[in-house]
């Protein structure tokens, strides 16, 4: 995947329907080809007649533009994320590994603190957004953002794992049942990339 324009959308590393039964073989495809594709589009779109921004990384970009731009691109790279943060739940485990369990029971009790308090943001945040795990200052948080919002990641929020609560990620598979959808969210979840980017080794947070 390309992390300067044109932009693209990443490989998948597992199918669409690889992540059944917690969502849809059409959900998958219609959410990466036409959604996902939809804001890549746009975006190589607009900075096609503005070449100041051509040959600049995709988080710089995010720390410099505003409006339509800054809502299109924020949505490519929080779909970046959010399909990294998946993997085929006959792939992967209900449970983190012992790096990420030991900080969560320092930082919020339990694992089941954790992912109580992840639903209950999820939940309570109103219309469209994204729910984020982050490191702030060495210690996790889950936080909120609401339609492309990101987590500032410049000002030391590093995202971990993240989940679309946009209601097209869950409609067609929960209709209006977000907490459903989120609880079928955590049987999917790629531990390894979250202790990746704990580290440090995704490269899409690269300013440069």
């Amino acid at each position: 995947m390309r992390l300067i324009y044109p932009f693209d959308l990443p490989k998948l590393p597992y199918q669409f329907d690889d992540m059944k039964p917690y969502l849809s073989e059409w959900t998958m495809r219609t959410h990466y080809e036409v959604n996902h594709l939809g804001y890549v589009k746009r975006v190589n779109s607009i900075i096609k007649d503005q070449p100041q921004y051509q040959d600049q990384k995709l988080a710089m970009l995010l720390t410099i533009v505003k409006g339509k731009l800054f809502n299109n691109l924020a949505q490519h790279f929080n779909h970046v994320v959010w399909w990294f943060s998946l993997k085929p739940p006959h792939l992967t485990t209900f449970d983190p590994p012992t790096t990420i369990a030991k900080m969560m029971i320092r930082d919020f009790g339990s694992f089941n603190n954790w992912r109580s308090d992840f639903i209950e943001k999820a939940k309570n945040q109103f219309g469209n957004g994204w729910v984020w795990l982050c490191l702030e200052n060495g210690q996790l948080v889950n936080v909120t953002t609401s339609n492309a919002g990101i987590p500032n990641f410049i000002g030391g929020k590093i995202p971990l794992l993240v989940c679309d609560i946009w209601e097209h990620a869950y409609f067609c598979d929960y209709t209006t049942n977000r907490k459903k959808y989120i609880e079928g969210f955590f049987n999917c979840i790629n531990w390894e990339m979250v202790e990746a980017r704990l580290r440090g080794e995704d490269l899409i947070f690269s300013l440069y």
